[in-house]
């Protein structure tokens, strides 16, 4: 499973946060992903679980 994490100033608070979203493989084949979010964004990190 890999953990994708960006982070948005998030208002009306004016503070920035880190959105996760977890991507697992229930077929697997780790070669398919979503990648809305990953194309949607600039800034973003993995995190191996």
């Amino acid at each position: 499973m890999k953990k994708g994490c960006r982070k948005k100033q998030w208002q009306p608070k004016d503070f920035w946060a880190t959105f996760r979203m977890y991507q697992l493989s229930l077929d697997g084949q780790k070669d398919r992903v979503y990648k809305k979010y990953w194309d949607l964004y600039d800034t973003y990190s993995i995190e191996k679980i």
